[in-house]
């Protein structure tokens, strides 16, 4: 089956965003705020200042233009404060989701963008709200520490849907995946794979859609393990999936 793709609308080159561009940027953006204002983490403040590729996600999130750009990024700031982004350790956490395996970064696809992979058939959710926070949390704690590592390149998510059923997929966690991506992250996302996707999930995937931005439609492919070496190169794929990695996640606590 070759790999299926919605309208191509590629992403802006982060390369391309000037320095006069980035210097624009700050002035605006300090010109807004305040730095000893409690609404932000000082970290973030600091990353602002001194991270010029973040700063350039920041501008072509919002199409290169500058004062979206800095409203964006002060409505972005202020959600991590409030979300405690930075706060979130490990020990907020059971074992049982932290040794799950529903989460983990690995590898890196051909243009040398890191790969945080979600594989829902590890995702053991009690109902309610509680389950569903914390699940939510316990992505946006992986997710970010990949964030703060990516330097000038964005992330390419897979959802490993190989051998995965309808009552399987948990929609609300996808829910908020998507919103992190859209609204939360500057332009976080190279592309998503939605990888073996069985024709029982199609259903649930025109309920994704109308989440989805019309530029998010085109950055998701959707492959099968005959083809998505067309991205990533077999020594990055697992060998449970066709690829030639014999890496098996294990859970490994921070120091």
């Amino acid at each position: 089956m070759k790999i299926i793709e919605f309208f191509i609308m590629a992403p802006i080159d982060v390369k391309t965003i000037s320095k006069k561009s980035v210097d624009e940027f700050r002035e605006q953006f300090f010109g807004q705020i305040s730095e000893n204002d409690d609404t932000f983490y000082k970290d973030d403040i600091a990353d602002i200042k001194s991270n010029d590729y973040l700063v350039r996600f920041y501008i072509t999130h919002s199409k290169r233009v500058i004062s979206d750009a800095v409203t964006s990024c002060i409505q972005k700031l202020t959600w991590r404060k409030e979300y405690k982004v930075r706060d979130i350790t490990e020990k907020d956490f059971p074992k049982e989701m932290l040794t799950s395996g529903a989460y983990y970064a690995r590898g890196e696809d051909k243009n040398g963008c890191p790969i945080m992979w979600y594989v829902p058939n590890n995702v053991v959710r009690k109902s309610g709200e509680e389950s569903l926070d914390l699940w939510n949390r316990f992505f946006v704690y992986n997710f970010e520490k990949l964030h703060q590592k990516r330097g000038d390149k964005r992330i390419v998510f897979i959802l490993n849907l190989y051998n995965m059923g309808v009552t399987n997929m948990d929609t609300a966690l996808l829910n908020w995946q998507v919103k992190c991506f859209q609204d939360y992250y500057p332009d976080a996302t190279e592309y998503n794979i939605n990888f073996e996707m069985a024709f029982t999930l199609k259903a649930v995937w025109k309920i994704v859609q109308l989440w989805l931005s019309e530029e998010a439609k085109s950055r998701v492919k959707f492959a099968t393990r005959k083809d998505v070496f067309e991205y990533i190169d077999r020594s990055n794929w697992p060998k449970s999936l066709g690829g030639e990695d014999d890496y098996v996640f294990e859970y490994s606590p921070s120091q």
